[in-house]
């Protein structure tokens, strides 16, 4: 596998009870590297953010030791977040209001999901371009959009 031909990113899954992560390949979704770690939630929210932390740390150093470049970081959580990347409740992990996206941006460019709303995404992605992957497909997707853009451009010279 040529890995310097691929984007990676880290990947981490907060929860309540556990903190599991990993470094992707992003076109391909390969895991390069695992680590997971009790989260332990009881002992506060800025506990459980330090050691999200240094999981996403212990992991940019893996990508290093196996010579891929990491992009950025993702980091999925059991809460409400806003567009801006906020978490905005504390049920299972106690981050509401705390500079989450700030600290993790430290490490690299990082996006803050809902755990829920992060797959819902990547599965509406995967599904809505699935096809894509048939070459049948392509050939008529393709054809078809070169005749409409043909077409597009024809009534526009028209007038």
């Amino acid at each position: 596998m040529n890995r310097e031909a691929s984007p990676y990113a880290i990947g981490l899954d907060v929860g309540g009870t556990k903190i599991a992560g990993g470094v992707v390949a992003l076109d391909t979704g390969h895991v390069l590297a695992r680590r997971r770690i009790l989260s332990q939630a009881g002992r506060g929210g800025a506990a459980v953010l330090a050691d999200a932390i240094a999981l996403a740390e212990a992991l940019c150093a893996d990508a290093d030791g196996l010579g891929v470049e990491v992009y950025g970081i993702g980091v999925g959580v059991p809460e409400l977040v806003d567009l801006a990347g906020a978490v905005t409740s504390g049920h299972a992990i106690a981050w509401r209001g705390m500079p989450v996206r700030e600290r993790f941006s430290r490490l690299g460019p990082s996006v803050i999901e809902s755990d829920v709303r992060a797959a819902g995404t990547q599965s509406a992605l995967h599904r809505t371009f699935s096809a894509l992957h048939y070459r049948d497909f392509r050939l008529l997707w393709f054809g078809a959009f070169t005749s409409t853009c043909g077409t597009f451009m024809q009534a526009l010279a028209q007038g």
